[in-house]
Formats: C-alpha cells, sequence, structure tokens
C-alpha cells in the first residue's frame, strides 16, 4: 500500500479519518460511558466498574478477542498518525514500537483521546489534543527513542542496569533501607496506643468514685434541645436497697404513693398549697410528655359531696 500523499491515486481523499476500534472496543467504552452517565438501573445492571476493561489502558483488556481488538486498532492508529501528523522522519513512531513499552502505553492514550475529541460535539477537545496531546508525545517519543531504531530495533541500551536494579543484593538493600525507615516510627513512639477518654461518675456527698462509665441515655424532653441526663447503669444499684427499688419505675411509683399516703394523714403538716389538713385521695398521675414516672398529685375531696376539691403536685418521679 503507498502511503505518501504525493504519489498516492486522485480517487484516495486528501485526509483519512481516524480509524475505529472493533466491536468489543466498541461495547467497552459504551459501558464506560453508562457507568459515568446512566441510569442508576443501568449502573446496576453493568456491575463493578473497576472491573471493566478501558481501552487506553490494554493491561485491563483481559478478554482475549478483546485483546487482539486492542493491539488491531493501536496498529491502525499507528500507521494512520504516521500519515496524517508526521513530515520529519524524526517524528515517526517507529515500526517496532510494540518493542517499546512506554511507547504502547502512551500511544494508547493518545488514540483515546483522539477519539474522544473526534466524538465531541465542538471542537474544543480536539484543538487541546493537536495543541498539548499530539506535541508533548512526539518531545518525549524523540527523548526516549533518539535514533536508536532508525534502522530497525535496537537492544535495549538500558536492559543492563535493569538487570542491576532486579538483581538479589541491589533488592536485599532496598529492602533493608524500608525496613530502617519503618524501624524509626517505633523509636519515635508513633504507634503508642492512646485510651479514648472515658466517662465516670462521682458521688459528690461521699467522693466515691465509679469505674463503670456511667450511661448518656437522652430523653424525649433532651431531644429538643435540653442537656442530657446522666443515668446510673442498673448494676451499679447492687447494694443500695433504697437506690434499687427507685430503679425500677412501678416500684418508685408504689413508694411515694405510700410516702403521701402517710404524710397525709398527720395533723398539721401542709402538702403543696393545702394549708390545713382534709380528707385526701392519694392518686398517681402519669406525666404529660408520656415518659415513665411523673408528678404525683394529692386530690383533696369535699367532706360535705366527696367530690375532689383541689390538687396539689407534690414531687417529680425518676424518669
Amino acid at each position: 500500500m503507498n502511503t505518501d500523499p504525493a504519489t498516492e491515486s486522485a480517487n484516495e481523499p486528501m485526509i483519512r479519518a481516524f480509524p475505529e476500534g472493533g466491536a468489543l472496543i466498541r461495547l467497552a467504552y459504551r459501558e464506560l460511558n453508562i457507568v459515568a452517565n446512566g441510569t442508576k438501573e443501568q449502573k446496576n445492571a453493568i456491575g463493578n466498574p473497576t472491573l471493566l476493561p478501558r481501552p487506553w489502558d490494554p493491561a485491563t483488556c483481559r478478554n482475549t478477542e478483546l485483546r487482539e481488538q486492542v493491539w488491531a486498532w493501536l496498529e491502525n492508529v499507528v500507521t494512520w498518525f504516521n500519515r496524517e501528523y508526521v513530515w520529519d522522519v524524526s517524528s515517526v513512531i517507529p515500526g517496532c514500537w510494540p518493542q517499546h513499552p512506554h511507547l504502547v502505553h502512551e500511544i494508547a492514550v493518545l488514540a483515546d483521546q483522539r477519539r474522544r475529541a473526534g466524538t465531541a460535539l465542538t471542537s474544543d477537545k480536539l484543538e487541546e489534543w493537536h495543541r498539548y496531546a499530539l506535541p508533548a508525545f512526539i518531545d518525549r517519543m524523540r527523548t526516549r527513542i533518539k535514533d536508536h531504531c532508525e534502522e530497525g530495533h535496537q537492544r535495549w541500551p538500558a536492559s543492563s542496569r535493569y538487570a542491576r536494579h532486579t538483581s538479589d543484593p541491589t533488592s536485599r538493600d532496598r529492602e533493608d533501607i524500608y525496613s530502617r525507615d519503618a524501624q524509626t516510627t517505633i523509636r519515635r513512639g508513633t504507634n503508642t496506643s492512646r485510651e479514648r477518654p472515658r466517662l465516670g461518675v462521682v458521688n459528690l456527698e461521699t467522693g466515691e468514685n465509679h469505674r463503670r462509665p456511667a450511661v448518656v441515655t437522652p430523653s424525649p424532653a433532651d431531644v429538643k434541645g435540653r442537656a442530657a441526663r446522666l443515668r446510673l447503669p442498673h448494676s451499679q444499684f447492687a447494694g443500695r436497697p433504697v437506690l434499687k427499688a427507685l430503679a425500677t419505675p412501678h416500684l418508685a411509683i408504689t413508694a411515694l404513693a405510700r410516702g403521701l399516703s402517710w404524710v397525709s394523714r398527720i395533723p398539721g403538716v401542709a402538702v403543696g398549697r393545702t394549708r390545713q389538713p382534709s380528707p385526701t385521695l392519694v392518686r398517681p398521675s402519669l406525666p404529660s410528655d408520656g415518659t415513665e414516672g411523673g408528678p404525683e398529685s394529692i386530690v383533696h375531696t369535699d367532706p360535705a359531696t366527696g367530690r375532689p376539691k383541689a390538687a396539689a403536685i407534690v414531687g417529680h418521679m425518676f424518669r
């Protein structure tokens, strides 16, 4: 095939279109586009996006047929590039480019960017490809290859240094350096574990310090903005009969009711806003906020009618 534009047949087009990849390459790009712009259902159908092949990184194309199409596509791209964009011999991509890993990586990215620029709805991406991607690629290729492969592929000039890099003595030296650096973190104490601060309960009357942390239990009122109260765990009431009894709301209500009934039977004892002894009826009342426990009321009855006369709030239970 004649690739010289000056000697080509008149039936040949002035310029050639950018090569399209095979069917599997187009499918790979379609799936990547769905992951970027598709609906939630479409993305779920694709699965894990990190497992999708990316033609600009041939190592991710693990399917055999897809891998073959990638190489065929890049081969056509290099041929197209050498005809459409190269005039001076120093800018030609050598025919031995598959034997240059650095060129394989860069050509794949260059082809991907040119494909994306060609599918854009404006010329902005194509101008950026001409202005930045293309010249930068040619400069890097010239710097790396120089004149080594002008008359055919030559042996890798850096092969001896790479062999020394991967040799056992050099590898052990690097591993020793890594190990010494890791040991410095131990000497500096950067691995010292710091215990998180813990809450405790101190009895203000006796000064006794309870080792087990108190449990912060917000009530419905606390959610509205009031400070949360500290409540002792139920196990801390062991050995304290009075507190243990009050730990149960029903027992606490019973204890308070009995105490109020005893107080009401003593003449001359004022309870709440009541200023004189009168027949009373103890009736536990439920709190208005719906929580367990609450205020207790003393209902005073009229001796003549037997109906409630007045109510006084005398206490508030634990919640």
